[in-house]
């Protein structure tokens, strides 16, 4: 025999808490504004703003209205899953090397894995020591301006510790049509060789 309180009870849960829509609009602009790297606690106070306010009062609340810090967490573990292609970061480098050549404008000047042999790049790069590593990026717009004000000046901007692998980023910047500074490559090493550093 069923319990018609306990059925009635089931079905006023579900009118209170109806299950998530797939294309849930406040959970996609959370994710989105999480994904630009917004901090979680300003993505709180915007989402959950004046709920509390006593003029706001007829307003009806939503089940963001009570978002808390352990559902942004999910969030944003949800997020670096699926904008990372795998968990060893090696591989996921690899992958999206690979995806980036197969674009109608092949953005990477140089691919060395560390322990590997020069996969992408100029034939000088294949004398790079084994355990250096080499990444090489230019956009197709990096590319005119470098091909349009080289001539003029060129900078080398060195950045290192960028990651928790201690690597260094080197940024090729000449001036623009303004003479602003504009980075026109973009590198990635392990080592600040005299090696790694020519070919750049």
């Amino acid at each position: 025999m069923v319990d018609e309180n306990f059925h009635d009870y089931l079905a006023s849960i579900k009118r209170v808490y109806p299950p998530p829509e797939k294309d849930d609009p406040q959970e996609e602009f959370i994710k989105a504004n999480l994904k630009w790297v917004l901090e979680k606690s300003k993505v709180l106070e915007y989402v959950c703003r004046n709920w509390e306010i006593r003029n706001d009062r007829d307003k009806c609340l939503i089940k963001e209205s009570f978002l808390s810090n352990k559902s942004l967490s999910y969030y944003v573990n949800s997020l670096k899953s699926l904008s990372q292609p795998h968990k060893n970061d090696a591989v996921s480098v690899n992958v999206i090397i690979n995806k980036q050549q197969k674009e109608t404008y092949n953005c990477v000047l140089l691919y060395k894995p560390q322990g590997q042999n020069t996969v992408y790049g100029p034939t000088s790069s294949k004398m790079l020591p084994n355990n250096s590593l080499a990444i090489g990026l230019q956009t197709a717009e990096q590319k005119e301006i470098v091909i349009k004000n080289s001539s003029k000046i060129l900078c080398i901007d060195f950045t290192h510790q960028t990651n928790e692998y201690g690597f260094y980023l080197l940024n090729l910047i000449v001036p623009d049509e303004f003479g602003i500074g504009y980075p026109v490559a973009h590198f990635i090493t392990n080592k600040l060789r005299h090696s790694n550093n020519v070919l750049f």
